[in-house]
């Protein structure tokens, strides 16, 4: 969580010395940023393969794989377990 969060309740506590509480992080939580920094550097990823490939080489191992990479890994299909496989050879 937020540095803030983690202070407001650090300093709340303080102040109220008859409070006895657990800092808990929920899934719900962590996801967004998780997402956030998964696409950030995804997206950094895809720009840079975009200038060292070929364009036809961008097209058959990059394009539309957005959601290949969000989708849990045992539940995709061979094909697209390939085309995965196929990705990361050129972005480890």
């Amino acid at each position: 969580m937020w540095d803030g969060y983690l202070t407001a309740i650090a300093e709340f506590l303080e102040t109220h010395s008859e409070l006895e509480a657990k800092i808990v992080v929920d899934r719900f939580h962590v996801a967004p940023n998780y997402r956030n920094n998964f696409d950030q550097l995804r997206k950094s990823e895809f720009r840079r393969l975009r200038q060292e490939l070929t364009p036809e080489t961008y097209q058959n191992v990059v394009k539309g794989n957005h959601w290949l990479l969000r989708h849990n890994h045992a539940s995709l299909n061979e094909k697209e377990r390939k085309k995965l496989r196929a990705l990361f050879s050129y972005s480890l």
